[in-house]
């Protein structure tokens, strides 16, 4: 597979997630989870993501309870 399609497909499985989350007319929304799709396949497939350290009470972190968006 090319780059191009390789972002061709991430870009029409977006547009899928989009509407299943009800973002389908918003292009911000969609080129993000376009990007997402994308940088997960080709930059580094091999290694999951660490979820984001959030600031919380008296200065220690906590890990980011916000629902995922690929579920």
């Amino acid at each position: 597979m090319t780059d191009a399609e390789i972002r061709l497909r991430c870009l029409e499985l977006a547009m899928e997630q989009a509407k299943r989350e009800g973002l389908h007319s918003d292009r911000n929304a969609i080129a993000d989870i376009a990007t997402q799709f994308y940088n997960r396949i080709v930059i580094d497939p091999a290694t999951p993501p660490e979820p984001e350290k959030a600031q919380g009470k008296r200065g220690r972190t906590a890990a980011d309870k916000s629902p995922e968006i690929f579920k």
